[in-house]
């Protein structure tokens, strides 16, 4: 442990600060691992500090996770011409790969015990370099060797940018990089029944046709028990196979992750990160979830959307073909993923047909202006407070449509359908951007459509408007409740009609109404809604 703090010191990992208030600090774990040699012998003992990574809070003190992988065709492409050109092959290794990697983000961590500064007991480590266990270690990683390599005189592949290329002076020199820590862990299938109580029905969430999702808990060592959702396939090889190709390549904050996998007998398993609130469709009309909540949903859908449509480095553009509220999940702090990948070509459909881009029926094929199609029937989800186009089963349903088609018409006003309970609480400027967004989305023309980096732009205009409201009329009610506190009771009701008429915002909505015991008539006095409705 201590040649590894020393390891550390030296290669300026951290420097030590005063704790700043409000801040996100990451825990930390030491993990410990014998060494053997092929008879099992135990050779010599390994520690390493692990940041405890999912302590971290996205936007805060991490953006993009995402690490490109290299392509196996690219591998096998160069391995080919190896082999016919008699090229000779080398690999490297590098120690203690993620150490290197530097930092863009502010992060913090506690000291570790027994490496205490006593000159600095309640100081933080502000980090410099990252560390095994960070969210973004991977991505920090590459960034530096990318770095390296292009001021060696090398240059990144336009189709893989895990593939480096040096050519000087007649000779050409490939670079592939690949980071084994990549791999994923496989788990036992005795310990995935054990965390989901045999497959139990009571830790069923989903059932499909070819798949079950569940609840269940799991041994991440060196994490511990963690909470996971487990996707087990019955009958499908292939379906397991692609899903799990998927996962392990695209990975995004807004993209459910990959915890691991069982293939053992015919059990095909896929064990994701935990999203313990479950499908967004089970909170649509739920009264508590707020519309900044709801915003902020729409804003991770769109940006796990452009991740997928506009492709990351070395990433092929991915088409959903499938969004819709129960296919996006919601963590403990309403941190929206998306999930639901099914293989399928682009000209196929895997959701409901009800809900499918009207240009599908004379195109034959589903693009990403048809993902956007979809997204825009969630938006209206999240503003009615229901869903747009429920099950055969579900009472007061509305057709779809006859949905769209009136709005796009304007014979039903939308403010007519939007959940009564929001309708309490949405500012004017905020429903307005959203609501032309979501119409913009419904387009009949595919290029007529925004795309998700639209999207998320408007919607993010959308939440600050919002967020700039709720927090100037906390403080305007603030302010006129110590104004009104300091009045006689025969003038707090001038008194707050001048408020309102003079000093209040055409946005803004008082919240504090004078003692009951002024006249009641008060309390008839028209009170203008954030949204007309």
């Amino acid at each position: 442990m201590s040649e590894k703090m020393d390891a550390l010191y030296h290669n300026g990992t951290w420097s030590l600060v005063p704790r700043v208030q409000n801040t996100n600090v990451v825990d930390y774990k030491w993990v410990y691992r014998l060494k053997t040699d092929p008879n099992g012998q135990i050779t010599g003992y390994k520690a390493c500090l692990v940041a405890k990574g999912f302590h971290q809070q996205p936007r805060v003190d991490y953006h993009e996770t995402f690490s490109p992988v290299v392509k196996p065709a690219t591998i096998r492409t160069i391995l080919s011409l190896a082999v016919t050109q008699k090229w000779p092959l080398r690999q490297l290794d590098v120690q203690n790969a993620f150490l290197h990697g530097d930092l863009q983000e502010t992060v913090y961590m506690k000291q570790p015990p027994g490496f205490v500064d006593p000159t600095k007991p309640d100081h933080v480590c502000l980090l410099h370099k990252s560390l095994y266990g960070l969210k973004q270690a991977p991505r920090a990683w590459f960034t530096r060797l990318s770095i390296a390599l292009q001021q060696l005189g090398f240059s990144g592949s336009r189709t893989d940018p895990s593939l480096f290329i040096l050519n000087s002076n007649g000779t050409i020199v490939y670079v592939l990089v690949y980071e084994n820590r990549m791999k994923t862990h496989k788990f036992s299938l005795e310990g995935v029944k054990q965390g989901t109580n045999n497959f139990s029905d009571d830790k069923c969430i989903f059932k499909g046709e070819h798949e079950m999702l569940y609840e269940g808990t799991i041994d991440q060592d060196p994490n511990g028990l963690a909470n996971v959702l487990v996707k087990r396939f019955t009958n499908q090889e292939h379906g397991f196979l692609k899903e799990f190709e998927f996962v392990f390549k695209y990975k995004h904050e807004n993209v459910l992750g990959l915890v691991g996998y069982s293939k053992e007998m015919d059990e095909r398993i896929i064990v994701y990160e935990d999203a313990s609130k479950g499908c967004l469709d089970s909170y649509l009309d739920d009264t508590s979830f707020t519309w900044i909540q709801r915003l902020k949903v729409c804003i991770d859908i769109a940006r796990g959307l452009k991740f997928l449509h506009e492709g990351d480095v070395g990433q092929d553009v991915v088409i959903h073909r499938d969004i819709k509220s129960s296919n996006i999940l919601l963590t403990m702090d309403w941190k929206a993923k998306i999930y639901g990948f099914k293989d399928a070509p682009n000209d196929d459909v895997v959701g409901l047909s009800a809900c499918l881009d009207p240009s599908y029926y004379n195109k034959k094929d589903l693009t990403k202006e048809s993902d956007i199609y979809s997204f825009g029937l969630v938006f209206f989800e999240i503003l009615f407070g229901r869903m747009v186009f429920p099950q055969e089963k579900s009472g007061n349903k509305r057709m779809l449509d006859y949905l769209v088609k009136s709005v796009k018409s304007q014979s039903t006003r939308v403010e007519e359908l939007v959940f009564e309970e929001l309708k309490k609480h949405i500012v004017q400027k905020s429903f307005t951007i959203f609501r032309r967004i979501a119409i913009q989305c419904l387009h009949e023309k595919r290029e007529e459509r925004p795309t998700a980096g639209d999207v998320l732009e408007e919607l993010q205009k959308a939440l600050k408007f919002q967020e700039d409201y709720e927090e100037r009329k906390a403080k305007l009610n603030s302010i006129y409740k110590k104004i009104l506190d300091k009045v006689p009771i025969s003038d707090k009701v001038s008194i707050y009609n001048i408020l309102s008429e003079e000093l209040l915002h055409e946005d803004d909505k008082l919240e504090y109404y004078p003692s009951k015991t002024v006249d009641e008539d008060y309390h008839s006095e028209p009170n203008d809604e954030d949204v007309e409705m």
